[in-house]
């Protein structure tokens, strides 16, 4: 009974360490992987794959501005290319136009609004399979 237990903690403690990017001494190495070297490429690729807070983009526009920009398994530099190509595309309609494109450079974008006095806020989510650019502006009308 103890045997298992341990082996179980064993093993959960080194999905955690792999997780957070650090393999412990002695676990095996993650994935089944024998050598380091293989141990820390997986582990340094996964830690790259998650989830991004990105700084800032600067908004295009002189009467908005962006809120929030986040990645999942995506560079912040091509979530601010999404986010730039997205804006040039609902500005095509005016200020408060929506983008009508099924596709914003290959990634299907949903964006929802919420409108306040004077301006309104919005969060534009694109997709194209697991890579997703979240984010999130503030227009005024």
């Amino acid at each position: 009974m103890k045997s298992t237990i341990s082996k179980h903690l064993l093993s959960r403690a080194t999905i955690v360490a792999c997780l957070a990017g650090a393999t412990t001494a002695g676990a095996p190495a993650a994935f089944g992987a024998a050598d380091g070297a293989h141990a820390s490429s997986v582990s340094a690729s996964s830690a790259s794959l998650g989830r991004r807070a990105c700084p800032l983009p600067k908004y295009p526009g002189r009467t908005g501005r962006s809120v929030s920009l986040t990645t999942f398994h995506l560079s912040c530099s091509a979530g601010r290319r999404i986010s730039l190509a997205h804006y040039r595309c609902r500005v095509k309609k005016g200020r408060a136009g929506y983008c009508r494109a099924k596709r914003v450079l290959g990634y299907k974008c949903i964006e929802s609004r919420l409108y306040n006095r004077g301006y309104y806020e919005a969060k534009v989510e694109c997709t194209l399979r697991q890579q997703v650019s979240v984010y999130v502006y503030r227009q005024n009308r």
